[in-house]
Formats: structure tokens, sequence, C-alpha cells
């Protein structure tokens, strides 16, 4: 504890900040990309895929957005770097997506907005978690 009553960190210092920074950019990611999906819903979504409920993918969904930041806040490597690598396969995928729609019909601004969000989280994932643990908290 620290004088103002709060638990202190283990001399993490900019490691976990990296790591606190990380969860807050995928909770924002999270949060536009479940509710660009919730936006988007329609009967002709509400279809069971393999089997399983339509609605159970969006609480699968919420269930990540609920649990994912936590773990990045606490430092979890592993997963900052699966999440990097899986930010970085939907940046790269929306980058494709608006190629191809510039040439043909005007693209879509939630697309452009997501990109960007989606470029960014990577990034800050991927600064936080491609980067050595300190040895004092290993």
């Amino acid at each position: 504890m620290n004088e103002s009553g709060l638990r202190s960190d283990r001399t993490g210092g900019p490691w976990l900040g990296r790591f606190r920074a990380a969860a807050v950019a995928y909770g924002i990611y999270g949060s536009v990309y479940l509710g660009g999906a919730i936006a988007a819903l329609s009967p002709d979504r509400k279809v069971a895929v393999w089997g399983v409920p339509w609605w159970s993918y969006y609480l699968l969904g919420a269930l990540f957005l609920a649990l994912f930041p936590v773990l990045l806040w606490r430092g979890n490597l592993w997963l900052g770097r699966l999440l990097a690598l899986g930010t970085g396969g939907k940046t790269l995928a929306l980058c494709w997506k608006q190629g191809r729609l510039i040439g043909s019909d005007e693209p879509s601004l939630f697309t452009w907005f997501f990109l960007a969000v989606a470029a960014t989280t990577t990034l800050v994932l991927a600064r936080a978690s491609f980067r050595r643990r300190p040895p004092e908290l290993s």
C-alpha cells in the first residue's frame, strides 16, 4: 500500500503501463466491433451457424469484451501477443475491403472509423506485448 491507500505495483512502472493502455485500447476496439455487429443485425443475420444460435456469438463477444481487457490490465503477455496478431489481421482485412470499395462504390465511413480503431489497437497491443518483461517482474 502507498500513502494514498491504494495498492502499488511491484515496480512494474512503464511495462505495466503499456499493458494498461493496451487494455483500454482493446476495450474500445471490442466496443466498436460489438456495437457495429449489433447495429448491422438484421432478420437475415438471425440464423443459426453450424447449429449454434445466432445470439450466442454476440454473447461470446460480450464475454470477450469483459474478460480480455482485465487480463491485459494484469500484464498477460501471451494474450497480448495473440490479440495483437488478431487485430492486425482484422486491420489488413479492413484495408483490403476498403481498397476494393474505393474502385467501385462509396466506401463505408464506419469501416474507415473501425479501420483506424483496429490499427491503433494493433499498435498499442504490439508495443505492450512484443517487449521483454523486466527481470524484476519475472
